[in-house]
């Protein structure tokens, strides 16, 4: 049984230092930690990676093709894998900042579209009715989980990265039980909005219903140039009525309304009508210029 790595000694420029896993938070690890960090036991110098998680505490683990000693309390064989498929396999699907991008224009795209243009989308992409073949048998197949991240594999859970396949779309009121814990991309017009320095809210409606986007901690350590850019929404929804966002991200039931709520990691993951926050701050620095 594997045992859990929750602290790693941090060597750099001849100097050591042992670390907590809590000690550890994204940003600080691609910054300075990241290809500096060993196993604690005397006399193993296998390198460590920090595993970042949400959901769950975060951790260590041994870094790709790397060893532990046999005495060392983290030591495994590793066991050569072969080809198939099995229901109990997880394949971490990364999304990527340009599928990110071109999925998030083409929600805009459909949220822009009167009825009478979204049923001729519908008539056009309609397939002939084909009887469907008998089922013989069951095939097992792993088990997709997205992974919203810019990060490379050491940071992404899983055995296997691969793309896979196109995320799906929500209006604010269509969300589901199903989709709690997975990751969907919201369409929705923007309420209301409320911000501090470590993290902003925004309230989106459609049809009534109400979805409550949220940009808390992991956000800005993700995307720190982020930071002080949430008061131009507010600006922006007080010039214009019907203000469409656009985001991607893991869905949650809202403790306090029992609603649904969807949490946002990084800033290439959501659109203001179609422009990220940083080219709307953009456009209100060059506006006061003039």
């Amino acid at each position: 049984m594997a045992v859990s790595i929750t602290s790693a000694i941090f060597r750099k420029d001849g100097k050591e230092q042992e670390l907590k896993v809590v000690e550890v938070d994204l940003k600080s690890y691609q910054s300075t930690y990241k290809n500096n960090l060993f196993c604690t036991t005397p006399d193993c110098n296998a390198k460590l990676a920090f595993v970042f998680r949400t959901a769950k505490p975060s951790y260590f683990r041994t870094w790709k093709k790397e060893n532990h000693t046999e005495e060392c309390l983290f030591h495994f064989e590793r066991i050569a894998a072969r080809l198939g498929v099995s229901a109990e396999q997880t394949i971490s699907v990364v999304l990527s900042s340009e599928r990110k991008k071109n999925a998030l224009k083409e929600a805009y795209r459909l949220a822009k579209m009167s009825d009478e243009e979204k049923e001729k989308q519908k008539n056009k992409t309609k397939k002939p009715n084909k009887k469907k073949p008998k089922t013989i048998g069951k095939k097992e197949v792993p088990a997709i989980k997205i992974v919203s991240t810019n990060e490379e594999e050491d940071v992404v859970e899983g055995e296997k990265v691969k793309r896979g396949p196109n995320i799906l779309k929500r209006t604010a009121d269509a969300f589901n039980v199903a989709d709690i814990g997975k990751h969907r991309l919201l369409i929705g017009e923007i309420k209301d909005i409320t911000f501090s320095e470590k993290s902003a809210f925004i309230t989106t409606i459609w049809n009534r219903s109400e979805v409550l986007v949220k940009f808390e901690e992991v956000f800005f350590a993700n995307s720190p140039e982020y930071n002080g850019l949430f008061h131009n929404i507010e600006r922006y929804i007080n010039e214009y009525q019907n203000v469409i966002l656009t985001a991607i991200g893991e869905v949650r039931r809202n403790r306090e309304s029992s609603g649904y709520e969807l949490v946002v990691f990084s800033g290439d993951g959501f659109t203001i009508e179609d422009m990220s926050l940083q080219a709307l701050a953009a456009h209100y620095s060059r506006k006061s210029l003039e």
